[in-house]
């Protein structure tokens, strides 16, 4: 076309359009700016305290989310799905640092009431140090103390024992109103034999006292008179026995029991005697080896080397074990296991004929 103006051709053909390049979506083109921030974070030094491993594995997990652009569209469901993993270990962790806690608090209250407790026991031992330094101006009147203790013990033993001999009447009289029924056998046997032990350790403790035994026989004759009683009463149901067996056999079982029971008692008095019979015997071997071996030695020195060999016991054992010996010896073995086989069988054979 020309120009009215100058005269000059002018191309009136439009110019070529400029090619437009294909959108292609890429990381940088979704997140923008935020892509390159977080590759720089993964692939900088951030992680100073030594997670430079986790930021390399998170990097490796993004990409493979990413890796073709077609992914790109679903980046706000990646970013939904690890908001809500995020808040349900959030959750997790602070439930554990709250149990955590709650275990630190126990463990505090505890070892605070711990600590009062140990205050408490040091504030006793305290107060026990000061009443044991008090106490050690009163050793100089210990033996006085000492006398008098013993002699309270006594005295209250002595009332005691007082109290039970002045109990014996009534105790026998109960005993003979239950011999009245042959069903209380067992049970009269038990009381029997109770105030029998007494009235025999009565007897032993007054042994070399004429006068004193005398009024032991007095204070306890109602105790012979039942003991009497009740021995004559198991015979005679034993020479009755097939009488009893046919009409009452439930009171000549109790009779056979109450055999028994002195039966076991005759064997343990006897074992006792054994016992100590071979205890006397040892000790008087070991005791003569001892005077063997210290046949040189001072008089004084024999004696105290006799006592420290003995062990020796103390009085108050000593007498007990004599009184126990001679209680023993005055109630004897009775066997009335072969006396009662002696009896039925003649109580059988007179049957028969």
């Amino acid at each position: 076309v020309m120009d009215a103006t100058t005269g000059a051709e002018v191309d009136v053909h439009p110019p070529a359009p400029t090619p437009i390049a294909p959108h292609v979506l890429t990381p940088e083109s979704v997140l923008g700016p935020s892509f390159s921030h977080i590759t720089s974070l993964f692939n900088t030094n951030v992680f100073d305290d030594g997670s430079a491993e986790i930021a390399q594995t998170a990097s490796k997990r993004v990409s493979e989310l990413l890796s073709i652009p077609d992914h790109l569209g679903k980046v706000g469901t990646i970013r939904m799905n690890a908001a809500t993993k995020r808040s349900a270990l959030d959750a997790q962790i602070k439930t554990v640092v709250q149990t955590q806690l709650e275990e630190v608090r126990i463990g505090l209250d505890i070892m605070g009431n711990s600590n009062n407790l140990v205050t408490g026991i040091r504030n006793n031992f305290q107060s026990i140090d000061e009443l044991c330094r008090s106490c050690q101006s009163m050793m100089g009147d210990y033996s006085l103390v000492k006398r008098v203790n013993t002699a309270r013990s006594n005295v209250y033993a002595t009332l005691r024992e007082i109290d039970k001999m002045l109990a014996i009447p009534e105790r026998a009289e109960e005993v003979q109103y239950l011999m009245e029924d042959e069903m209380n056998l067992l049970e009269v046997h038990d009381k029997v034999r109770d105030l029998e032990r007494m009235y025999h350790r009565a007897i032993a403790m007054a042994q070399g006292n004429k006068d004193e035994l005398k009024s032991v026989e007095l204070m306890y004759k109602s105790v012979i008179e039942v003991v009497d009683l009740f021995d004559r009463k198991i015979w005679d149901i034993v020479s009755k026995c097939i009488e009893y067996g046919h009409d009452n056999p439930a009171v000549l079982v109790k009779a056979l029991v109450i055999i028994e029971k002195e039966e076991l008692i005759d064997k343990r008095m006897k074992a006792k005697d054994e016992a100590e019979e071979e205890a006397a015997k040892e000790e008087a071997e070991g005791g003569a080896k001892l005077s063997s071996s210290h046949g040189n030695l001072p008089s004084s020195a024999s004696a105290a080397a006799a006592a420290a060999a003995g062990g020796g016991t103390g009085a108050n054992d000593s007498k007990h074990a004599e009184v126990e010996r001679e209680v023993r010896k005055i109630r004897g073995i009775r066997g009335w296991y072969q006396r009662c086989q002696e009896q039925l069988g003649q109580s059988i054979a007179l049957k028969f004929e």
